[in-house]
């Protein structure tokens, strides 16, 4: 099958399941945009392995029509939700909380957002080992989730004995119990890095389906912040267009003059003190209609 056949099939396959698999391969999932256009394809050249999932019994295997069953099911219930109001925080919850179940050897996930030198944030943890390598990668200004946040795509350790990217992490990651770590830059709007992280306790247990599942769920969380960031703009506008509207009407009032007059007033207000038009147009309104300009 050639390239563009298969996402061919893959964008058929996607009007129904969200999950195309196709000669023991995953194909791609297809993700629904939060923005209403058509969905995204995410494909993948990695064979499924059968791998074994700690909720279906000890020992037992998913052959792969039932391990693309598992998928689809599971990556159907994550992009439906955003069809309804969903608040962000339980998008987070549900893709880390399907790492841990989806994917062979995570024992926890996590979420971490960066939005300064000092601010670091935790967020949809599934336990509290990740909240607390968080903040030594914080102390230590090194580790696996800040250099996946903070500047590549992928960062995949699977035995922190051997590596010496972050020694002093390291050394308190092993500490706890973690050997095995997988992060996923997040790209997201008004200068919030992240990634979203995967933790395992035994050495070389992520795959290369470990790494695709894992991409898929950071291209769900992704979309999230964006279309979380959409909706903050969102509401920006419209609160600034109405405290606009009032501080208008107040010129207008005061001064008795018309609408143009009085937008013409705060603009030149807004050009003389180098602030912007809707933060002047907040002080007029804060002062109350008795102040002048």
């Amino acid at each position: 099958m050639s390239p563009d056949d298969a996402f061919r099939s893959c964008a058929l396959a996607a009007t129904q399941s969200n999950i195309c698999v196709r000669d023991s391969k995953l194909l791609c999932v297809a993700f629904t945009q939060y923005d209403g256009s058509e969905p995204s394809l995410w494909p993948s050249a990695f064979p499924l392995r059968t791998p074994r999932f700690t909720n279906v019994g000890e020992g037992a295997v998913m052959d792969d029509r039932e391990y693309a069953e598992v998928l689809r099911q599971i990556m159907a219930e994550l992009t439906q939700k955003p069809a309804r109001p969903t608040e962000i925080a339980a998008i987070l919850q549900s893709a880390t909380a399907t790492a841990v179940e989806l994917i062979p050897g995570v024992h926890c996930a996590d979420v971490l957002l960066i939005s300064g030198p000092d601010l670091f944030r935790s967020m949809a943890a599934t336990s509290q080992l990740a909240i607390d390598l968080d903040g030594a990668q914080q102390r230590f200004r090194e580790g696996p989730c800040l250099d996946a946040a903070v500047g590549h795509s992928v960062i995949l350790c699977n035995d922190l004995r051997k590596d010496s990217r972050w020694p002093q992490f390291a050394k308190s990651a092993i500490a706890a119990g973690v050997h095995a770590m997988l992060s996923f830059q997040l790209y997201t709007h008004n200068g919030r890095m992240g990634a979203l992280n995967l933790f395992g306790l035994t050495p070389d247990v992520f795959t290369a389906e470990a790494e695709t599942l894992g991409a898929m769920l950071a291209t769900h969380v992704a979309n999230a912040f964006i279309a979380d960031d959409k909706e903050l703009q969102f509401k920006s506008a419209l609160n600034s267009r109405d405290i606009i509207g009032q501080a208008k009407g107040m010129i207008m009032e005061r001064f008795s003059v018309d609408a143009v007059h009085a937008f013409d007033l705060l603009t030149k207000l807004s050009q003389a003190s180098n602030i912007r038009i809707a933060d002047v147009a907040a002080e007029i309104v804060a002062r109350g209609p008795e102040s002048k300009p």
